[in-house]
Order: C-alpha cells, then sequence, then structure tokens
C-alpha cells in the first residue's frame, strides 16, 4: 500500500516538475512591443548619468520613444536591466556576450543593475522606462530592451532563450 502511493506520488512529481520549468520558461519569454500613439500622455525626455556592471558611466537620454547613448556608435542597442541578486542572471549576460561577438559592429549591449544603494539613478531611469514601456510592477526582471537607431523596438521581461535573443537582434538589425 505504501509502495503504491510512493509511486503516485513520484509520478505526480515527475510530470510537474518539467511541466512548471516549461511554463516558466515561457511566461518569463514574452517579447513585447509597445505602441504609442496620440492619445498616450506625452512622457518629458531627460538625460541619465547610469553605471553599467562594470562600474563605467553613460549619459542616457530617455524619451516617449527613443533611448540616445552619445557615445555609442551600434545601429542597435541592448539595454539589460538586473538586480543585483538575480540568481539566474549570470547565464543570461553570458548569452548576451556570446550574441555581442556574434553581431560585432551592429550591436551594443550593456548591463545596468537596478540596485538602490550603489545605483539611485539607475533606479530613476528604470522607473522612467517602465512608464514609456507602459509596464506595472508585475514587470518580472530581467528587463531587455531593444533600440535601432535611437528608436524603440521591442522588450523583453525574464530569462530569454539565446533562440529567441538572436531572432529579436536579427530583425532589429534588418529593419
Amino acid at each position: 500500500m505504501q509502495k503504491h502511493i510512493f509511486n503516485k506520488i513520484s509520478t505526480f512529481f515527475f510530470i510537474l516538475i518539467p511541466l512548471v520549468l516549461i511554463l516558466g520558461t515561457i511566461t518569463g519569454c514574452e517579447d513585447k512591443k509597445t505602441t504609442h500613439d496620440e492619445n498616450t500622455p506625452s512622457i518629458k525626455s531627460k538625460t541619465y548619468s547610469l553605471t553599467d556592471s562594470k562600474e563605467k558611466t553613460y549619459n542616457v537620454e530617455l524619451s516617449q520613444t527613443n533611448l540616445i547613448m552619445s557615445t555609442i556608435k551600434e545601429p542597435v542597442v541592448l539595454i539589460h536591466l538586473l538586480p543585483v541578486n538575480c540568481v539566474r542572471c549570470p547565464s543570461q549576460i553570458e548569452t548576451l556576450r556570446k550574441l555581442k561577438n556574434k553581431f560585432k559592429n551592429k550591436i551594443y549591449i550593456n548591463h545596468f543593475f537596478i540596485d538602490k544603494e550603489t545605483n539611485p539613478e539607475n533606479i530613476i531611469f528604470f522607473t522612467h522606462l517602465k512608464q514609456v514601456l507602459k509596464l506595472d510592477n508585475t514587470i518580472v526582471l530581467p528587463l531587455t530592451v531593444l533600440y535601432k537607431n535611437g528608436k524603440y523596438f521591442s522588450h523583453t521581461e525574464g530569462i530569454i532563450p539565446i533562440e529567441m535573443l538572436t531572432y529579436s537582434i536579427q530583425e532589429a538589425i534588418k529593419k
């Protein structure tokens, strides 16, 4: 009797765990596009002094539809915003490093930590970006945002498979 119950419980968990992992991956990989129409209240342009994961500072101007990083020459810019304590993010950072090498001179990729203590300006930028993209507080981090020639292209929430990132980058480069 106990063996039978144990087998049923084992089978249940054997099915449940992969299902939860698959659903978690799918929901974290939504590619979202935000549209801006004339009925949307205008959000003022503002310049921020962002500090990246290597402690380098960049002046970034963010408006309703544009992101301008004056020192960046690549046509496609990928901004990766993540919390300092993100357990799964190192694998995403490694994936982005590979894509940066693959699309050399076509894309600029950088990581910005969202941390109140060490990067307060990054938090203010993140809050403004959430308003621009019309995101609520249920956002799944990390947040990855693509811009093409300074114009908003797309964004995704959560950890993203390399195939999906590759496709989004290729689409941004093509347009």
